[in-house]
């Protein structure tokens, strides 16, 4: 009977250095004791920026936050149990291990909600897509990605000579002039200009378009001619030198109106018309491309008859932020 107790006291002693008591947590050296509870759970995600790039991977991690009787806490890092699903699967695309990678042919502007769902409940992080514009140039200052429609173009970033829009079309809106190369956009610039046109009409504002689409060889003219007349620095003043103009990518487009004798001028930003065009064109995928007071930024001095598409995401982005297309892009 003795030796009996004694090994049953042995058993006892082994099981009890073998085993832990299912209300003592740990984690990375911290440890809780007594009764457990989960307080909070959280999502942290390796980008809490509201902005990333394409081509970039976001990796997410549930944790949870276990405290005790006493008050003591420790984290509890989960990298299972848990689904990540993206509400734009045209942006971007979930992966094995839980992670979000931004798809490469993304476009600035476009919105991504990503929703981790951990023991039936749902924990949101929400991004905006944006380009670096440092990685879409190269070492001799030309862009690198002329046919996106958040393509940066000034006087720092140009076009290739040869770079030729692969889809422009014939406007189909009043015009100015009868040369039929700047009666030209990129088709989805000139569907937009269609609704913007057609809604300012409605509105009572009647609109016209001047100048679009411009080849590189057609701004070489027009500078050219600017610099023989009225000098250098009155072209580069008021005009892009072949290559630096955005009339090159089939997405600016300068319009007008018979209250400026359907010329462009400053004034046009004082109309009723311009300052229609001026609270609405994001609408339609629009920016005035260079506002008052901002040449130091933007290279040109104020033209509010100059808009850039940029498709209705980014353009409302941007003109609700207040900023030019540079400052958004480098904030």
């Amino acid at each position: 009977m003795k030796k009996l107790m004694i090994i049953s006291a042995i058993l006892l002693l082994i099981l009890s250095a073998c085993s832990k008591p299912d209300d003592t947590a740990t984690n990375d050296g911290q440890s809780t004791s007594g009764k457990v509870t989960v307080s909070k759970v959280e999502v942290k995600a390796s980008n809490e920026n509201e902005f990333i790039e394409p081509g970039k991977t976001i990796t997410f991690t549930v944790v949870e936050t276990l405290k005790d009787e006493e008050g003591n806490t420790t984290e509890n890092l989960l990298t299972e149990g848990y689904t990540v699903e993206v509400d734009n699967k045209d942006a971007a695309k979930t992966n094995d291990d839980h992670s979000v990678t931004i798809l490469q042919n993304t476009l600035s502007g476009t919105d991504l909600e990503v929703t981790i769902v951990y023991e039936d409940k749902s924990y949101g992080k929400n991004y905006v897509v944006r380009k670096n514009v440092e990685d879409t140039i190269d070492s001799e200052g030309v862009i690198t990605d002329p046919e996106d429609y958040d393509s940066l173009v000034n006087k720092q970033r140009l076009l290739s000579s040869k770079y030729i829009p692969s889809d422009l079309v014939k406007l189909q809106v009043p015009t100015v002039l009868s040369n039929p190369e700047i009666n030209q956009l990129r088709k989805a610039a000139a569907d937009a200009l269609i609704k913007l046109f057609n809604d300012g009409k409605k509105e009572g504002f009647t609109l016209s378009a001047r100048s679009g689409y411009r080849s590189y060889g057609t701004q070489k003219s027009l500078y050219d001619g600017n610099v023989a007349s009225k000098g250098q620095a009155h072209a580069d003043k008021y005009s892009a030198p072949p290559g630096k103009s955005e009339h090159q990518t089939g997405l600016s487009i300068d319009i007008t109106c018979a209250a400026v004798d359907y010329q462009l001028s400053a004034e046009f930003g004082e109309t009723p018309e311009g300052i229609w065009v001026k609270e609405n064109a994001h609408k339609f995928g629009f920016i005035i491309r260079y506002p008052k007071d901002k040449e130091d930024i933007v290279g040109y001095l104020y033209e509010p008859w100059h808009l850039r598409y940029l498709g209705v995401e980014l353009a409302t982005k941007i003109f609700d932020s207040g900023l030019t297309m540079e400052e958004y892009f480098q904030q």
